[in-house]
């Protein structure tokens, strides 16, 4: 489905730009155990997710991976808290499958944990749940995005030109669709790596 914007605009002509509605995204494939099992290093993991219509031209995929720490103001209570990991950006649609899918290694897991949480002073920290976040972007964004990567290369001019999909204006109008999966856990040898592993035995996550 179409949609069109008219920005009006006194003493000037009217600003406007037109667009395809995303459609749904669906997440597939998910872990039928209900954990991910990242404790072997060895693997990797893969994510998948179907595109239902031609309009997402364009993904980001990222974890929301939420835990509990101790209340340094009361160490009887412990504090939501959440980090989100980009697995990929602007991850360009694959039109030779019908699933959609990006891999990772499961190392990296705990590697993204160790760049984005220190060790606490006091007090431990409780995984409690992953949840998988996948938005599609238009054609509006994938064009953007290759406009801007055929100018930064070493033999280009190195300025990415202005792109804009509106009329009497500069800017772009795209739409975006997002879907967020349920709670996921992690295995049992997976949480052993969150206790005890090479990359996460000092960030105070206990069982």
């Amino acid at each position: 489905m179409d949609f069109r914007i008219i920005v009006e605009r006194p003493g000037e002509e009217d600003a406007t730009a037109t667009s395809v509605i995303i459609e749904d995204l669906e997440l597939a494939n998910l872990p039928i155990t209900g954990v991910y099992q990242f404790g072997d290093f060895s693997r990797d993991t893969r994510v998948e997710w179907r595109a239902n219509g031609p309009a997402a031209r364009v993904f980001d995929v990222r974890m929301i991976i939420r835990y509990r720490e101790t209340d340094p103001d009361n160490p009887n209570q412990r504090i939501e808290k959440e980090v989100e990991w980009t697995l990929v950006q602007n991850l360009e649609r694959d039109e030779d499958v019908s699933l959609q899918n990006f891999r990772f290694p499961n190392e990296s897991f705990y590697q993204f944990l160790s760049s984005e949480l220190a060790p606490l002073e006091n007090g431990t920290r409780k995984f409690d749940a992953i949840n998988l976040k996948i938005t599609g972007g238009g054609q509006e964004i994938e064009d953007y995005l290759r406009i801007a990567n055929a100018n930064i290369g070493i033999t280009s001019s190195q300025e990415i030109p202005v792109y804009t999909n509106v009329e009497n204006g500069v800017g772009i109008v795209t739409s975006r669709f997002q879907v967020i999966s349920e709670d996921f856990g992690l295995g049992s040898e997976a949480r052993d790596s969150l206790y005890n592993g090479v990359y996460t035995k000092d960030l105070n996550f206990v069982p």
